[in-house]
């Protein structure tokens, strides 16, 4: 509640090594802080002083739960040392999952052009339509002509 997430999870991941806790810890926190899981990756990979960076849970962490967390932020916190091989599956995953979000997109925008269309064509159709009266017409309503009113 004092948004000392990264106190929390130091304690959690260094000194206990209790990583199942501070995943549960994560998923609590996250509706209140969506950068929680940034935390939890910084405490991953600059760890207390005394301590080694847990490079191999980082990359398990960005692979479950990547998707929680910004890639840009992420890349940005992991150190120059992080093998690649270890990243593979998370950039994978997130590759795959940016493509899908583009064809979405695409999608919706082109049905979104289809429906447009489809409204101007009625729009025209509506504005095509005339009613022409005459002195022989009469009132749908009264049924008298139109051209004897006085």
């Amino acid at each position: 509640r004092l948004g000392r997430h990264e106190d929390v999870l130091t304690m959690l991941m260094h000194n206990g090594t209790n990583v199942s806790a501070a995943e549960d810890y994560c998923e609590s926190v996250y509706g209140t802080d969506p950068d929680v899981y940034h935390h939890m990756l910084r405490v991953c990979v600059q760890p207390p002083h005394g301590h080694r960076p847990l490079l191999q849970l980082a990359a398990s962490l960005l692979f479950k739960h990547g998707h929680r967390m910004d890639v840009l932020q992420a890349l940005a916190l992991l150190p120059p040392s992080m093998p690649l091989q270890l990243l593979q599956p998370y950039l994978e995953c997130t590759i795959r999952r940016s493509a899908e979000q583009l064809r979405d997109s695409l999608l919706r925008r082109n049905m979104l052009r289809g429906h447009h269309v489809d409204v101007k064509v009625q729009l025209l159709q509506q504005q095509a339509h005339r009613v022409v009266i005459g002195t022989d017409s009469a009132c749908a309503v009264c049924n008298r002509k139109i051209g004897a009113s006085p």
